[in-house]
């Protein structure tokens, strides 16, 4: 009888210790990753895993890790774990749409963000994550329906998704309901220096242009040397002088200098944006910044082969930088689940 009750104090004995070794490697998992020790976080899942292999967080919070190390299939496989184990584990599935996101796997991003809506159709932390990869897939308008669902229903970074849903508007061709979502961006964040140049951009397309230099020069304040503000300001200026040509096209010989002026302003600001490295001041300073140029001297014929300042702007808003801001891809915080291990 006394060997019996030893073996079972025994047996208990070496559950505790079992258990309490597997949440030892958690919490130096998760410290590692709060470190962005990746590697060592993932080590130390893995070895959690060892002794507690029915966990899903763990596997999902291991995936975590091995999507910030980029190692895209062991991150899969372990969230595909995860919501094998429980598939009823919506974060889990937010995760692995992230992940795809991540990859630029927009279409299998929708995928899983609808599939954890499918498990909770108010699950808020997916409305800003789908609405941004329905908007790299041009699907504007859903974009749009899903960026209102994130601003009614998240307390905080209210900047970043008005700043996001305004430049949904845009693509919708709304520039005025754009403009009023980048008002509101800078209300909440005055130093959004991004929005200022995406405000600025459609200020120059409605050729409000005083209001659009005054945004791009206060976004190059804020810009330290990304050299964007420069850039859009200078082409700004060459928007400037078309519609000034173009309204005294009479007259053209008697405005040379007030042209050679504004001519001399933007070069001087592409001039500035080169200097900072910004890639699309160098094609734009050999486009406008010729001899001829800043005299303002300009043929028909060479006025036809020149890009207008909107062409130009269109181009960038596609082909580089639109400084769109959308939501980061950060981990919302912790939530318990079972085993004692937290999810992220």
């Amino acid at each position: 009888m006394s060997r019996a009750i030893f073996f079972l104090l025994f047996i208990k004995m070496s559950f505790v210790v079992y258990s309490q070794n597997a949440n030892d490697y958690y919490r130096m998992a998760s410290e590692k990753y709060k470190k962005k020790n990746f590697i060592g976080s993932s080590v130390d899942y893995t070895k959690a895993i060892e002794l507690s292999p029915d966990a899903a967080a763990l596997y999902n919070n291991r995936g975590l890790c091995y999507v910030k190390l980029e190692k895209w299939d062991k991150a899969e496989l372990d969230f595909v774990k995860a919501l094998k184990l429980d598939p009823s584990y919506k974060q889990a599935l937010l995760n692995m749409g992230n992940m795809f996101s991540a990859k630029l796997e927009y279409e299998l991003a929708v995928l899983n963000y609808d599939k954890a809506l499918a498990l909770d159709s108010l699950y808020k932390k997916v409305f800003a994550k789908k609405a941004y990869v329905l908007y790299q897939l041009e699907d504007y308008n859903e974009a749009l329906r899903f960026y209102d669902k994130a601003i009614n229903s998240s307390p905080v970074k209210k900047d970043i998704l008005f700043n996001a849903r305004g430049a949904t508007y845009e693509k919708l061709g709304l520039f005025d309901e754009a403009i009023y979502d980048y008002d509101i961006t800078l209300n909440l964040n005055p130093k959004s220096h991004a929005t200022y140049i995406n405000r600025g951009i459609l200020k120059t397309k409605k050729k409000q242009f005083e209001e659009a230099i005054k945004d791009f020069t206060v976004a190059q304040s804020f810009s330290g040397m990304n050299g964007a503000g420069y850039y859009y300001r200078g082409l700004c200026r060459i928007g400037q002088l078309d519609e000034i040509r173009t309204s005294k096209e009479k007259h053209f010989v008697l405005d040379i200098k007030e042209n050679q002026k504004i001519i001399q302003m933007a070069c001087s600001d592409f001039k500035k944006s080169k200097s900072m490295s910004y890639g699309s001041s160098f094609e734009a300073y050999q486009e406008y910044c010729t001899d001829e140029t800043k005299m303002g001297v300009i043929t028909s014929k060479e006025k036809k082969k020149r890009k207008t300042v909107d062409k130009v702007i269109i181009k960038d808003v596609v082909m580089e930088d639109r400084i769109l801001t959308p939501p980061t891809n950060k981990e919302s915080k912790k939530k318990r689940r079972s085993n004692t291990f937290n999810q992220r």
